[in-house]
């Protein structure tokens, strides 16, 4: 078989070569072409790469995001529990009619100057004793018989003890020995064996302590409760102390030593005087609690805007890396596979978006970095930012000035206003645009 070899292909041959040498040649060619395939696949494994780089950067994200959540939850729910807790004590400690007098007397007094008449201000130690009877003692019957004479301010009838004598003083002064005479009749008029004796502002002649016992000629027994303020617990620990010693007249035991008794007495008020300053403590507790808990939330707020600003940077770089490797692919592989295979999808440029934005950047830049992220489109239409769905459909806008950043929600016809690093009510956002 004779064939004219092309020398322009094949510089390489020469007339001199023998027949063997030339079918080596020949057959190595033949099995090249047979069984070597060049392919280039730079391409398929970049994008395998960034493909499997985006993946993991969304796991860690979910994972971080999630755990970031559940400790704020978790966080919150403690304070919340704490903060309730201590809010219904600091009611019930409130729930007294003390401040309400108080208030009462302080407003007649500004108003009209009548609270400086003795009785004026009978009325209203009256009116404050009944009101703390009936809370406290609603089992008991309290007639107030301060209209009938002869008879004290308040009788209190029990189903367990005798009736007791209440009389009420609300003097400036020194409450003088005819008051506590005045007082003696009645209850011998009223044949009363147990009487309470307040006075609210003053001292009682006769009487050295601020709650002392007394029992009189006719075996009956007085509690005398002087310059005391107008204080809830020290009306209740004095109608309970002398239930207690009738208790003690009624039973076997029928010696009372009443100098023990006063003692007692006295070193009970003393610590009834520190009730207060649990109160205190309390409300300082409660205010530092709300102080810890808006700090710590600020924190978390700050947390949660360091980590929109990593994924905005990163989204940036990524973005960089992608269009230089595009780049540098086509001038590369020298022919149209990019271009001709490049997904349609939309691209968000959200450095161009910000270009002609004169406000804050930064926190803009977080937001549209976390629409880019969740799939919306973002497109700028004056001084709008639109964001659309997978469907292209429109789910709203994004309006914003020097201070502020609204996100307007079309599907609900709602707005998220974030401020300074306020960055939980975006996730909130999400939650709704997701459903």
């Amino acid at each position: 078989m004779n064939f004219n070899v092309d020398s322009n292909i094949n510089p390489w041959f020469k007339n001199t070569m023998n027949e063997e040498y030339l079918n080596r040649i020949l057959n190595i060619g033949y099995y090249v072409d047979q069984n070597l395939s060049i392919k280039d696949d730079t391409n398929d494994r970049v994008i395998k790469y960034l493909e499997k780089l985006e993946n993991t950067n969304n796991t860690e994200k979910k994972y971080i995001i999630d755990h970031f959540k559940n400790c704020s939850d978790n966080y919150a729910n403690q304070i919340n529990n704490l903060a309730s807790r201590i809010t219904e004590i600091n009611d019930k400690s409130n729930k007294s009619i003390e401040n309400a007098n108080l208030n009462f007397n302080n407003m007649i007094l500004d108003f009209t100057g009548k609270s400086k008449t003795s009785s004026i201000r009978g009325l209203m130690a009256e009116n404050f004793l009944q009101n703390t009877i009936e809370e406290f003692f609603k089992d008991d019957q309290c007639n107030v018989t301060s209209q009938s004479a002869h008879e004290a301010d308040i009788q209190l009838i029990s189903n367990d003890h005798p009736t007791i004598l209440i009389e009420s003083k609300n003097y400036s002064n020194v409450v003088p020995s005819k008051e506590v005479a005045k007082f003696n009749e009645d209850m011998v008029r009223t044949n009363s064996k147990l009487g309470i004796f307040f006075s609210f502002n003053s001292k009682v002649i006769g009487i050295k302590n601020n709650i002392e016992i007394v029992k009189t000629d006719n075996s009956s027994i007085q509690l005398f409760i002087t310059n005391i303020s107008m204080d809830v617990k020290y009306v209740v620990f004095a109608i309970k102390f002398i239930k207690f010693i009738s208790a003690n007249l009624n039973s076997d035991s029928k010696n009372i030593n009443l100098d023990l008794i006063n003692n007692n007495a006295i070193a009970i008020t003393e610590s009834l005087k520190k009730v207060n300053d649990i109160f205190v403590h309390l409300s300082n507790c409660r205010f530092t609690l709300n102080n810890e808990r808006n700090n710590m939330l600020k924190s978390l707020d700050n947390i949660l805007s360091s980590y929109y600003d990593n994924e905005a940077c990163i989204k940036s770089i990524t973005n960089s890396i992608i269009n230089t490797i595009d780049s540098k692919l086509q001038k590369l592989l020298d022919n149209e596979y990019l271009i001709n295979n490049k997904p349609n999808n939309h691209v968000n440029n959200i450095d161009d978006i910000l270009l002609n934005i004169d406000v804050n950047q930064d926190n803009l830049k977080k937001i549209l970095t976390q629409f880019d992220l969740k799939g919306f489109k973002l497109i700028q239409k004056e001084k709008k930012i639109y964001f659309y769905d997978t469907n292209n459909e429109e789910s709203g806008n994004i309006t914003y000035t020097k201070t502020k950043i609204k996100i307007n929600l079309a599907v609900i016809d709602a707005s998220f206003v974030i401020q300074k690093n306020n960055f939980s009510s975006l996730e909130a956002c999400f939650k709704i645009l997701n459903k």
